[in-house]
């Protein structure tokens, strides 16, 4: 189910990023990721919107254009989205116990803060760790991210998207760990927006040293 939660979460955002930049419909930047989101929402819950919205506000605050998202196309979208669980939702609640049903998703959610048992901070930073060694072999590219010798590439028009992005990830980075029951597979729909990331500030070198061209092979 991770794989495709993942997938979903990567489809829509990527949509959404590359209709933004192109300045497409707004009914084409909106409604077509809802409807991945909407799936991926029957997957696994509602928190892949969070996921979503994080690198969407982001992008769209460092774009000073945060009113693009108090349109009717969004609306719609959202509506969409909502209306894919809510039919669901009701199905299921008709043909099993609801309570039952109800009680097990509220146990879900209350067990990601407020585990059974304390949590040592060793227990902790191991999740953590898996976390970073679960993006390797990329992880060693993520400092590039930051350093000015490669941003300092970046089109201006594209500074934006670039910086939302990656704001959000240290953003979804720090509130996905302050669950005290996390686990690695938490941070997995992340993954898309660091791999989009890291593609795109390595196609931006000029020359590749040995090592470069020892990591393409790979």
């Amino acid at each position: 189910i991770e794989a495709v939660y993942v997938s979903l979460t990567g489809i829509a955002t990527l949509w959404w990023l590359n209709s933004w930049v192109q300045k497409s419909s707004k009914w084409l930047l909106w409604i077509v990721p809802s409807i991945f989101l909407g799936i991926g929402m029957l997957t696994k819950g509602p928190i892949i919107t969070g996921f979503f919205y994080c690198t969407v506000l982001f992008v769209l605050w460092y774009a000073r254009s945060i009113k693009d998202v108090f349109t009717v196309e969004h609306v719609v979208g959202f509506l969409i989205m909502f209306m894919m669980s809510v039919g669901w939702a009701y199905l299921a609640y008709q043909q099993t116990s609801g309570t039952a049903m109800t009680d097990r998703w509220i146990t879900e959610w209350v067990i990601r803060f407020t585990p059974g048992k304390p949590v040592t901070f060793g227990e902790w930073a191991e999740q953590v760790g898996k976390e970073f060694v679960s993006f390797l072999p990329w992880l060693v590219f993520l400092p590039l991210l930051w350093r000015k010798k490669y941003t300092s590439l970046i089109k201006p028009e594209h500074v934006p998207l670039f910086k939302g992005c990656r704001l959000s990830l240290v953003v979804g980075f720090v509130l996905i760990n302050t669950m005290l029951k996390v686990k690695a597979r938490y941070i997995y729909p992340m993954f898309p927006v660091a791999s989009i990331l890291v593609g795109w500030i390595l196609s931006l070198r000029q020359t590749f040293a040995l090592r470069d061209r020892v990591w393409r092979n790979i």
